[in-house]
């Protein structure tokens, strides 16, 4: 599972919001919670492409071969981004584009399932 905080894309921290994934731990889920790069100090996409490799850490370093996504409010927006992305190939290739660092694509687990809490879809 890879989770990440809401806070309006300005506020909180992955601490702050930890009940939201005690229950995936306990239920022996390997959580993974990421403290995003926050606005006004960080435009967008910076933040979803924070989540991006965070991704790509769980693939290469644990061999995570899918994921489960959650993200509360704002969380919820940039795990759906993440997700969205890594089913369009063009989508990502623009992104690419853009980057100064590319990420290799082909570097990534599944999203089996993707869970926004408070979002609206």
């Amino acid at each position: 599972v890879l989770y990440a905080h809401g806070g309006g894309f300005v506020c909180c921290n992955s601490e702050v919001l930890l009940h939201s994934v005690t229950a995936f731990a306990r239920a022996g889920y390997v959580v993974y919670s990421i403290d995003y790069p926050l606005s006004p100090e960080n435009r967008f996409p910076t933040a979803v492409i924070s989540v991006l490799k965070a991704l790509q850490f769980m693939r290469v370093r644990d061999n995570a071969k899918e994921v489960h996504l959650l993200g509360d409010s704002a969380g919820g927006a940039l795990v759906s981004v993440a997700a969205a992305l890594l089913s369009n190939r063009e989508l990502m290739a623009d992104l690419m584009k853009s980057l100064k660092e590319p990420i290799n694509p082909k570097y990534f687990p599944d999203v089996n399932r993707l869970c926004s809490v408070y979002g609206i879809m």
